[in-house]
């Protein structure tokens, strides 16, 4: 084909191409598949040859075009086809020579990779080994992140993870603050971790969330040993009245649970201490109960003095087993027959 034939086929293409009109657009692709190579030896302009070809077209011909002095935009070619020749498959299998051809690994990641498709340490450390960015890598991931909310020792290791790859302790603080929830809480406590103290996140109100949620069991259904390290017995027991203590006993177990105060180490008169000054000598047959169960453990007659009891209480205030109780208490240390007879309840 002469020059002159070659300037008149390419004048058709260019005079009817429409970058709008889909036909238009194959059409020109076409007649470019076939003479791109001939127009450029003829010494037609490169950059309206290029901008009719297709981008398979480019793609396979790219370094050809670079030496006839095409000057390709690859990320505009690339944001061009998002949905067509430069699909995610593509992308990944032609990863590296895309970004030697001047498309970001960030632009390359967002192609590639959706909600949810980032989600282990591991697929992290393959983003950072094709070169995106740390920035990149913690969007990718965020999505994943928010949704484990129920399991926070993940949220814990990705976030770690991250920081100590590069992520600015800022932008960690900034999600923790968006989205911190009682469960990254509990696990901060009960595992001992120092996640949040490494980002300066402490919060001074946590025991006390944890205590509001958890604490209870520790007076019934756990033993004190089970207490997490960051939480003492003492932190416990003055967290809750002495009232709300033998309340979350279960009943007639107040016992039960002086026994694990002391398997604990503790003093019972430290524990005495604090019902006398919230509750002191009561007839409330509850309150008696646990006043006894004091007595039995060995208080301090100078905090608890069965004597002045004995003559302060409404024995007919307490039900029939406290009564009987305390009626038990003081016949067998010898106290007087008379005063403790109205401890004893008529036979029914």
């Amino acid at each position: 084909m002469t020059n002159a034939e070659l300037q008149v086929r390419f004048d058709t293409v260019a005079d009817d191409f429409d970058p709008g009109d889909e036909i238009s657009v194959e059409n020109a692709n076409y007649e470019m598949h076939k003479n791109w190579r001939n127009f450029l030896e003829a010494g037609f302009d490169v950059a309206s040859v290029v901008r009719m070809m297709s981008p398979a077209d480019i793609w396979e011909h790219y370094d050809d075009l670079i030496v006839y002095g095409a000057k390709i935009d690859m990320t505009k070619l690339f944001n061009a086809f998002r949905g067509g020749f430069f699909d995610e498959d593509f992308t990944k299998e032609h990863w590296d020579e895309l970004v030697n051809r001047g498309v970001s690994p960030d632009l390359l990641a967002d192609r590639c990779y959706g909600d949810c498709d980032i989600s282990s340490t591991t697929d992290l450390e393959d983003l950072l080994g094709k070169n995106v960015s740390m920035s990149k890598a913690f969007e990718l991931v965020r999505s994943w992140l928010e949704i484990r909310e129920e399991w926070p020792e993940e949220q814990v290791e990705i976030l770690t993870w991250l920081y100590d790859h590069g992520l600015s302790k800022n932008d960690v603080k900034e999600w923790l603050a968006k989205n911190a929830h009682s469960y990254m809480e509990d696990y901060i406590i009960e595992s001992g971790s120092d996640f949040y103290e490494k980002f300066g996140m402490e919060d001074n109100n946590m025991i006390d969330h944890w205590l509001e949620r958890y604490g209870y069991r520790f007076f019934s259904e756990e033993e004190l040993s089970d207490l997490p390290d960051a939480i003492s017995v003492d932190k416990l027991i003055s967290f809750f009245s002495m009232r709300e203590i033998i309340e979350n006993c279960r009943p007639y177990a107040f016992d039960d649970f002086i026994a694990d105060y002391l398997k604990a180490g503790k003093d019972i008169n430290d524990l005495a201490q604090k019902f006398m000054n919230e509750i002191g000598y009561s007839s409330d047959s509850s309150d008696s109960g646990a006043l006894l169960d004091l007595v039995y453990a060995g208080v301090s007659v100078d905090i608890i003095d069965p004597a002045k009891y004995l003559d302060l209480v409404d024995a007919s205030q307490l039900d029939d087993c406290e009564a009987g109780s305390w009626y038990d208490y003081f016949e067998s240390n010898g106290y007087d027959s008379q005063r403790i007879s109205r401890f004893l309840r008529e036979e029914k």
